[in-house]
């Protein structure tokens, strides 16, 4: 920041000098006055006044052009703060905006690297799509790519291939695991053949 205290100090010093050329200027009016008035009366008095008048009023002049300058160094130092702030706001804005954009792409870093692998498994019913998640339980998602064979339903019992399901809730429940239709569930029959199967807390 630029320092001005070589100017406030001119402008202090040159302020004292006319306030000085005021306050002589009042005196010699007054004394000159007070001389012409006792030899030559009043007029005489207020003509040899006009030279101390003349000094103080324009040395009065001088006070406020002085001031105002004074006032133009304040209105720099504080433009200069400021400036300073707003330099200083700026810089904080920019280090937030990066490290948002950091946090950004670590999120979709760890995103990515969180995604479940899935493989693919070939069955008579078709293509069965596994999502490995850790921790949960692996429930095949079946995309069937060929019509297999129906099952038998009789009332709420599904038989097929050695199987048995039964709709409860407007669901097909196996082994504790609900399945939306009853294709869904021929077809994780499908995947799984005759082995025994997973239950849902397996």
């Amino acid at each position: 920041m630029r320092d001005y205290g070589v100017a406030r100090s001119l402008f202090g010093f040159i302020e004292f000098l006319f306030w000085a050329g005021v306050v002589i200027g009042v005196i010699v009016a007054f004394a000159a006055m007070n001389v012409a008035s006792r030899g030559f009366g009043g007029g005489p008095g207020i003509l040899a006044a006009l030279p101390g008048m003349l000094m103080a009023i324009t040395s009065l002049f001088g006070v406020a052009l002085v001031q105002n300058a004074r006032a133009t160094v304040d209105t720099a130092e504080l433009t200069q703060q400021m400036l300073k702030v707003a330099r200083d706001q700026l810089e904080v804005s920019q280090q937030a905006v990066k490290q948002g954009e950091m946090a950004q792409q670590s999120f979709a870093a760890l995103a990515a690297s969180n995604q479940p692998p899935q493989s693919e498994l070939e069955t008579p019913a078709g293509k069965a799509t596994f999502a490995h998640t850790p921790g949960a339980t692996d429930r095949p998602q079946i995309e069937a790519t060929s019509e297999p064979e129906e099952p038998k339903v009789m009332g709420k019992k599904l038989t097929y291939k050695g199987q048995s399901g039964e709709l409860i809730g407007g669901k097909w429940h196996l082994n504790g695991i609900a399945f939306e239709s009853r294709e869904l569930l021929r077809d994780y029959i499908d995947v799984y053949g005759r082995k025994p199967l997973p239950r849902a807390d397996s």
